[in-house]
């Protein structure tokens, strides 16, 4: 698996991997979880291209060309904006969560994606639905969906299957996935314009067991955008 964040890089580890069933997922805002921490204050548009300059430097090895940054700009365009998080947000979200399940998906047998996207959506979200906690539930159809979603887990813990679910049929975007919503769909596979950049990325990475940071800290300058280097957790939050 040509993963950064996996290092079972031999046939017998992948063989020992594809005896377990998977059920995998990621949330529609996971990138604000970590974006807006770290950037605590406005990146606009002209600091944009700073801001992705640090944040590709918190990752061992990743060799950040101009050719590279353009790539990167032109996945996630920030023009004429006073804040640009949303898009370091989007960046963030599909390098540690989306693209990684696309990229390990090619390589193991996973049974069930979810996509979640009740708003915010930011990392871990999910969980006050599946436990079914919290004050998120404000009305019928939210407390429905809580049923709904603490049913799938409880019979995939059981059975290792879920009835209604369809499922995931493999990488390279051709999967299925269930989005978890008012109401709950199957939808598509992962943007490819996107995640097909970062799987290369990732096959010139793989060395890298963990995302770990530097020690560098970014000041945006005249706006005094303040950052520090950022951490994340190795895979989705499913």
């Amino acid at each position: 698996i040509n993963h950064p964040y996996v290092t079972f890089n031999n046939a017998s580890s992948q063989a020992l991997l594809r005896r377990y069933k998977y059920l995998f997922g990621t949330n529609a805002n996971e990138g604000q979880s970590f974006v807006y921490p770290a950037l605590y204050q406005a990146v606009p548009s002209a600091q944009y291209n700073d801001a992705v300059t640090f944040f590709m430097s918190t990752v061992p090895g990743f060799n950040l060309t101009s050719q590279t940054l353009g790539r990167i700009t032109q996945i996630y365009p920030c023009v004429n904006s006073a804040d640009c998080r949303d898009q370091l947000s989007a960046l963030y979200g599909n390098y540690v969560f989306d693209c990684v399940l696309d990229s390990i998906g090619a390589s193991l047998t996973v049974d069930y994606i979810y996509f979640f996207s009740i708003p915010p959506a930011r990392h871990a979200d999910e969980l006050v639905y599946v436990f079914g906690y919290g004050s998120d539930m404000s009305n019928a159809s939210m407390v429905n969906l809580s049923i709904a979603m603490h049913g799938y887990w409880s019979s995939f813990v059981a059975t290792g299957a879920i009835n209604g679910w369809p499922n995931y049929v493999g990488g390279n975007g051709g999967l299925s996935r269930l989005e978890l919503n008012i109401p709950v769909r199957v939808i598509g596979g992962y943007d490819q314009n996107a995640c097909g950049f970062w799987k290369g990325e990732y096959s010139r990475l793989y060395s890298f067991p963990n995302f770990r940071t530097n020690g560098t800290s970014w000041n945006g300058g005249n706006g005094g955008v303040t950052a520090s280097p950022m951490t994340s957790s190795t895979g989705s939050s499913g």
